[in-house]
């Protein structure tokens, strides 16, 4: 868990659970909180019903030391729940021994009734939280007691609570000209903090408003979220220089290291880890000199504060000194790093809501577009689900997305306009019983009844009038599967075999060059897989397949799935 949104609180070190605290004893938790000492607290005896709340403030605390967070939410939802029963009549014990043994299905329901009606009036999601959250410490118990529960008590768990997830409009991201405006401010500040630096001189401590400036350079950089980004440290950031400086190095501790090799710019690549607290995730990436955005940012985040954490000896990557001389991790929910002050400072125009969220959409829309299926395969970011439910309502996606679909019913119309012509099982028993059919005049449909028109794979209209020859010639590529992709063809079930053995050579999956599939074999693999097959019953497709093994193919000893041929 973490303090607000955009916070990311660390355990202290060292401390632990007592062993067995009375009941007017506090349930303490102590954490740091950006460099600041904080702590929260239940007393059992506070309430109506102590014993049980002993023993699920006992339960909290435990999780949270486990977890290294303070679990606040969790805390918020045990209160409520401990008053709620505490109110309730016909308890089956008296109050001051009633505990865990005494929870009966009935006092779940009512708490859950109680939040359910507040959840329907709420905007957010957190009556519903507290229903999770209760409920996950209950079955927690269960786990750890098996035989503390009751029965009843324990079956309700194993259901899902009533209440639902609100899923409210996700934030859109800011307009190119917003974030060129915001890129820019940002850039003049730190760089412009960073110039005042001269040989000799005492490195100047950066203002907040320097600090907020490299964060929202960092954010467009990266994409990480805000709470990611504040967390960074020293030792998770690992520099790659050149081996002579590597050498020069040597001798240094490892934050020594990396500011006298990011002073003077001379980190090849950064291999950074983020760490995602509340999903319990840490994962690594590389940003080298061709990664520019990032790596200019992070070098000059490191120059920024290296001589307050030379100081200070903290470890985090992010510094802030006060007029007292004093040195911490900066106060991010404090008013002198609020986005909104900075923005307003800097007298920009820059549209509702301003918070740091925004920053993360149109890095992951530019991640999207570069390449849509490694974006949602790696799920580096978020699974499909969350991508289209909450960021999809991006400008950017959106005006790429009606480009693509204009481009893919342009192609789908072309394909049909220029495409082979197929003649199904009813208009070729039409055409013999002398009818006329669509796109085929009596003589060519008497020609193809006859089997005139017959070539390896295709039936053609006149294979002396080939797109791909000079007028006149005959047609060389009756025998490459060219011919599911020209307007000369004609398809009948008795084409169905050379179908399917195309389609299996043109599969994207077997595609050794991208960019020729694309620019050849897509057409053909859709046209076969969209367009013709479709159009035939599936016990006609079925029979096809067992004669696929007899259709003739010339794609020469190197041809263009595999490899381009050598011009000799």
């Amino acid at each position: 868990m973490t303090r607000g949104s955009y916070s990311t609180p660390e355990s202290t070190a060292g401390l632990a659970p007592a062993a067995a605290l009375a009941l007017g004893d506090s349930r303490t938790y102590v954490w740091h909180d950006y460099g600041h000492i904080a702590m929260s607290s239940i007393t059992p005896s506070d309430f109506l019903l102590p014993v049980l709340a002993s023993q699920l403030a006992d339960k909290w605390l435990e999780v949270a030391h486990e977890n290294g967070n303070v679990m606040k939410e969790l805390l918020a939802s045990v209160r409520k729940f401990l008053t709620h029963v505490g109110q309730q009549p016909y308890l089956a014990a008296g109050t001051s021994s009633f505990g865990l043994c005494d929870l009966r299905r009935r006092h779940l329901d009512a708490w859950e009734m109680d939040l359910l009606a507040e959840h329907r009036e709420a905007k957010t999601d957190t009556y519903y939280r507290h229903a999770v959250y209760l409920f996950a410490l209950l079955d927690r118990i269960h786990l750890d007691a098996p035989d503390i529960l009751h029965a009843e008590v324990t079956r309700r768990l194993e259901s899902a609570t009533r209440l639902s997830h609100h899923r409210n409009e996700g934030l859109p991201a800011f307009a190119p000209r917003e974030v060129r405006q915001l890129r820019s401010q940002a850039h003049r500040l730190v760089y412009g903090h960073l110039r005042l630096w001269a040989d000799g001189e005492p490195e100047p401590a950066p203002s907040p408003r320097v600090l907020v400036a490299a964060h929202v350079l960092l954010s467009l950089a990266t994409g990480e979220p805000p709470e990611v980004i504040r967390a960074l440290k020293v030792d998770h950031v690992i520099a790659t220089a050149s081996a002579e400086h590597d050498r020069a190095v040597d001798h240094m501790t490892p934050p020594a290291r990396l500011a006298w090799l990011a002073q003077r710019n001379l980190v090849d690549q950064y291999a950074v880890t983020w760490t995602k607290n509340r999903a319990r995730e840490s994962y690594q990436d590389v940003y080298t000199r061709h990664d520019h955005a990032a790596h200019r940012t992070l070098t000059a985040l490191i120059r920024l504060t290296a001589g307050l954490r030379e100081s200070s000896g903290l470890p985090s990557i992010w510094q802030q000194e006060w007029s007292d001389g004093r040195i911490t991790e900066p106060v991010w929910n404090s008013d002198a790093f609020r986005l909104r002050r900075w923005i307003d400072d800097a007298d920009l125009a820059v549209s509702e809501p301003q918070v740091w969220g925004r920053f993360r959409k149109p890095v992951v829309a530019g991640e999207a577009l570069a390449n849509p299926r490694r974006y949602l395969t790696s799920k580096r970011r978020h699974g499909a689900e969350t991508f289209f439910r909450h960021y999809t309502n991006s400008e950017v996606l959106r005006a790429e997305a009606g480009r693509l679909l204009l481009e893919s019913a342009n192609a789908m119309f072309e394909a049909a306009l220029a495409g082979p012509t197929v003649v199904t099982p009813e208009a070729e028993q039409l055409l013999t019983e002398g009818q006329e059919a669509p796109g085929l005049d009596a003589a060519t449909a008497t020609s193809l009844l006859h089997g005139d028109l017959d070539g390896p794979h295709a039936a053609c209209r006149d294979p002396k009038d080939s797109p791909f020859e000079a007028p006149g010639e005959i047609c060389t590529k009756s025998m490459t599967g060219t011919c599911f992709g020209c307007g000369n063809a004609i398809i009948t079930r008795h084409h169905l075999p050379a179908a399917l053995a195309i389609a299996e050579v043109a599969d994207p999956a077997r595609a050794a060059d991208p960019q020729v599939w694309l620019d050849h074999w897509k057409p053909i693999y859709e046209i076969i897989t969209q367009m013709i097959l479709p159009a035939f019953p599936p016990e006609a497709v079925e029979a096809a397949r067992q004669r696929v093994a007899s259709v003739p193919l010339d794609f020469g000893t190197r041809n263009d799935m595999r490899g381009t041929d050598d011009e000799t």
